[in-house]
């Protein structure tokens, strides 16, 4: 009987978790849709601080761009749902980061322009290593190179 209890009890919090899941990603999905129509009345409202002109500005670099929801994570009254944008001829990832407000799953806008910052700054970051990397290597080749032309001039020089 204890165990049937447990099962009915662990099974119960499964499909809240699932819900809870499922109505993040339906309203990051909604989200994306709005922005993706250009529809920012209507994104704004999905958003915990509602201002169509701040998203317009926000979205500027994504517009044009069909979002998927790759992945989500629910701890409580937050989530974080992986949400991969295409278009443009590239990809690009991003994490739309909510809460839950009265009962209903708004877009925390803040925190999403925070992490989209970071992201960017971590790949350009990225980016500048590999080339700063591939400089690095091209001077040390040439140094290389030289070195080794000073050597046979001066072996020359010897002979």
């Amino acid at each position: 009987m204890k165990n049937l209890s447990l099962i009915s009890i662990l099974l119960s919090l499964f499909v809240l978790t699932a819900c809870a899941t499922q109505g993040a990603n339906k309203q990051a999905k909604n989200f994306w849709q709005a922005v993706e129509q250009e529809n920012f009345d209507a994104a704004a409202r999905l958003t915990i601080n509602p201002s169509p002109t701040k998203l317009r500005l926000l979205t500027a670099p994504v517009r044009g761009m069909s979002a998927e929801m790759i992945d989500s994570k629910v701890e409580g009254d937050k989530a974080v749902v992986l949400t991969k944008l295409v278009g443009n001829g590239n990809s690009e990832y991003l994490m739309t980061i909510m809460v839950k407000h009265d009962g209903a799953w708004l877009i925390d806008d803040q925190a999403m322009l925070k992490s989209a910052v970071t992201y960017r700054l971590n790949r350009f970051a990225s980016e500048v290593s590999v080339e700063a990397s591939a400089v690095l290597e091209q001077a040390m080749q040439d140094l290389e190179d030289s070195w080794q032309d000073i050597q046979r001039e001066l072996e020359k020089q010897a002979k």
